[in-house]
């Protein structure tokens, strides 16, 4: 069984007005009686009379009584633990009973008033009436040893598992929503509104009478194992349901099946009535997997793979192509990583970062084996504190022949070869230019600089993309990027981020000038004699220094954070307090 609805019990430890210990003698309250909240403990067997308002009845413990009698807006409850096994079960209009984590056992007929709520065990030994306007809710476990009724205007609701020996009648008027088990040993009869979104069996057959509703939702069953008549509308919705008889089917005159319904008849079948589209009269084409609440399920699961890459193409973000299934981003699928570059290398520059600012995001296509199939980049160039004429491009591991072709926005002059496949010619390791001239990428208002000086118009930067597909998939630990730009459209005068080596086009007689104290030889590539770069990389947005503005004035651990190797104060660029000079930030 499957309890869906978790509640807390009430105890006989707190809230009792009075209390009886080990009850045999019988006890009415009336109205002469105080109201208040009565319990129960030990063991009782006294009949419980109710006869005014206002008093709730707690019974904690084993019970064994003949009669609980109550009159209107009386309350029973059924603590967690409890055990109580009772004879007659006498409700009026307008009472409450709330069976908690319990077992009770009622011995004879019941003709429910008022409200039931079940989230234990609970047995009827004989028939089982809701009668008009009375409300059952089952949570729990609910045995019917004998016939069952949800008589005009009664309302049942089922979170859990309930089962009747003999047929089940949901009259006219009345409504019964299930949500986990609903069985029946004999027919069920629908005359009312019945909403099923869990699994409803009548081992004999059901009948669905002139003037009722049928709602089945998302994966529901609806199970005769012998016959089933249909005389009023079924409507299905959200993902198919089945019904299904194994003897007979019938649709009658005035009977239909509308929306996502498969109806399944392996015996005779015989239809005056209506099956409209998407509903249909299979047995194969839906699967319903097998639960807690349904035993039985339908049909076999079926993995689709329509590209036959082995991913379900639930699981595959391009479901009709072989050559790609998943998506994998940079810093996140939403956000922008940051490059911030100084142009006057291998002089030392004015230090504040801001000369070409590019955010950027990666988004990698990948197969089924989890390579990179593509590897696109967008960018925005957003500002630009440089006189010259900057070009932006990336260095991957690879060997040029495995991309198969480049797709750019970006416009490239004759200061760049490029390979047919659109990857820079005369490198042994693939090289991507982005773009060879800044002012391309970020209109100029007219100003010495673009978006570094705060009294200057603000240029608004656009995105563009890069793509590259390889023929072959590529290990993602082969696609580490190493950037650079390209000084005034010097093809031979690149710079980096610190301890990257350049390109076979750089020229190298330039380490070790002015400012850099880079030892090739070592290993060690980009640094002044603090260890302090000319590139800064971040993971995030990065709110760079104002034109002429030292970034480690701007930022209080900046320093700190490029002597260490970028070892200490690695969250230097966030916004805490201390860490940043706003007054020389843009």
């Amino acid at each position: 069984t499957v309890k869906k609805v978790a509640v807390v019990s009430t105890s006989c430890n707190t809230g009792c007005d009075y209390s009886y210990n080990n009850r045999s003698s019988n006890i009415t309250i009336d109205n002469n009686d105080p109201s208040g909240v009565y319990c129960f403990t030990g063991t009782t067997t006294a009949d419980i009379h109710v006869h005014r308002t206002d008093v709730v009845v707690r019974i904690c413990g084993t019970a064994d009584i003949s009669k609980i009698h109550l009159k209107e807006n009386a309350r029973v409850e059924i603590v967690d633990g409890a055990n109580v096994d009772l004879d007659e079960l006498d409700l009026d209009d307008n009472v409450e009973i709330e069976i908690f984590d319990a077992t009770v056992f009622v011995d004879s007929d019941a003709s429910i008033e008022g409200t039931i709520t079940n989230h234990g065990s609970l047995s009827m030994n004989d028939e089982l009436t809701i009668e008009d306007d009375a409300t059952f809710v089952n949570n729990g476990t609910l045995t019917v040893n004998d016939e069952m009724a949800v008589e005009d205007d009664a309302t049942l609701t089922n979170n859990g598992s309930l089962s009747c020996s003999k047929k089940i009648e949901l009259k006219s008027g009345s409504t019964t929503t299930n949500s986990c088990s609903m069985t029946t040993s004999k027919e069920l009869k629908i005359e009312g509104i019945l909403n099923n979104s869990g699994y409803i069996e009548a081992t004999k057959k059901v009948e669905i009478k002139s003037g009722s509703t049928v709602n089945l939702f998302d994966g529901s069953m609806l199970y005769g194992k012998d016959d089933g008549k249909i005389e009023s509308t079924v409507t299905g919705s959200g993902s198919t349901s089945l019904m299904k008889f194994d003897d007979k089917g019938e649709i009658k005159s005035g009977g239909s099946l509308n929306g996502t319904i498969e109806l399944c008849v392996l015996g005779s079948y015989s239809n005056s009535g209506s099956i409209n589209s998407p509903a249909v009269r299979a047995c194969d084409q839906v699967y319903i997997a097998t639960s807690s609440c349904n035993p039985v399920g339908n049909g076999t699961f079926t993995v689709l793979d329509s590209d036959n890459d082995n991913v379900a193409d639930d699981q595959d973000a391009y479901p009709n192509d072989a050559d790609r299934a998943g998506d994998s981003y940079y810093p996140n699928q939403n956000g922008f990583a940051t490059l911030a570059f100084e142009d006057l290398w291998p002089g030392k520059g004015d230090n504040d970062f801001n000369d070409l600012v590019i955010q950027y995001r990666i988004h990698c296509v990948t197969d089924a084996s989890n390579k990179v199939k593509d590897m696109i980049f967008e960018y925005s160039v957003i500002a630009t504190g440089a006189s010259q004429r900057n070009g932006f491009a990336v260095e991957l591991d690879i060997n040029p022949t495995v991309v198969s072709s480049v797709v750019r926005t970006g416009s490239l002059g004759n200061s760049i070869n490029l390979n047919a496949n659109g990857t820079e010619a005369g490198q042994t390791n693939t090289v991507l230019v982005f773009f060879d001239n800044t002012n391309d990428e970020l209109p100029n208002m007219g100003t010495a600089f673009v978006n570094t000086v705060k009294s200057d118009p603000y240029s608004t930067p656009k995105l563009s993309s890069l793509s590259a597909t390889f023929s072959t998939s590529q290990d993602a630990s082969s696609l580490a990027i190493n950037p650079f730009i390209i000084v005034n459209q010097e093809r031979d005068k690149e710079i980096h981020l610190a301890g990257y080596a350049p390109t076979d086009l750089a020229d190298q007689t330039l380490f070790g000038n002015n400012a850099d104290r880079s030892v090739p030889g070592n290993g060690i590539y980009y640094v002044d004699e603090n260890n302090l770069p000319w590139v800064i990389s971040l993971p995030a947005a990065f709110d760079y220094p104002s034109e002429k503005d030292d970034i480690v004035q701007a930022y209080t651990y900046f320093a700190t954070w490029a002597e260490s190797g970028g070892l200490n104060s690695t969250d230097w660029y966030i916004s805490n307090s201390g860490y940043r000079n706003l007054a020389v930030i843009y």
